[in-house]
């Protein structure tokens, strides 16, 4: 009898690894599937709405934890919320390779990296106190407020966003060929 509880907790113990193994990739599988959709739309449309729309979609993506407390929440909550923060993020790294001149760009990546580095320590450190204080699911919703901070700034418009790609390409090409944006020889629409 003792055999088999020894193997029944050894099968928990790996199907506990598994799920948390399907939860972590669940929060990047829609992600990795339209990371470049995302950037060629914000290409065309520039980065600030669908930072703001990410950010407001994140905050009921966690939150659902908070109000449904059952295992099968946790897979929504990851395909939701690692969804929009890749778009988030894609968003962020765009607006950093347009800031400033090329002479910027060093800068700019690099203060994203430390901050991001810095968020990261923070981020899982702050969540495990608030588990042992707060619960499970208080943090859930703790978490899924957070992202209402840069949903603000962007509502806003605390930021100066640079324009869309797509609307300085054909200015651009004009200016370099000497030609109005249109005129024969030259493309008008973006890719």
């Amino acid at each position: 009898m003792m055999q088999i509880q020894l193997e029944d907790l050894e099968y928990q113990r790996r199907a506990i690894a598994a799920v948390v193994g399907v939860l972590e990739s669940l929060f990047s599988l829609v992600s990795a599937a339209s990371s470049v959709a995302t950037g060629r739309w914000m290409d065309r449309i520039g980065p600030r709405k669908p930072m703001l729309m990410s950010a407001l979609a994140i905050v009921p993506g966690a939150a659902l934890a908070f109000v449904w407390h059952d295992l099968a929440a946790l897979f929504v909550v990851s395909i939701v919320v690692g969804t929009f923060q890749n778009v988030f993020l894609v968003g962020t790294l765009q607006m950093l390779g347009r800031l400033g001149g090329p002479a910027d760009r060093v800068h700019n990546f690099s203060v994203f990296t430390m901050a991001n580095a810095a968020a990261m320590l923070a981020g899982p450190l702050l969540a495990g106190f608030s588990i042992d204080w707060l619960g499970y699911p208080a943090t859930f919703l703790l978490l899924g407020l957070v992202p209402l901070v840069p949903a603000l700034v962007l509502a806003l418009d605390w930021l100066a966003f640079p324009r869309p790609t797509a609307a300085r390409e054909p200015a651009q090409r004009a200016a370099s060929s000497g030609s109005q944006p249109g005129a024969s020889g030259t493309r008008s629409s973006a890719l």
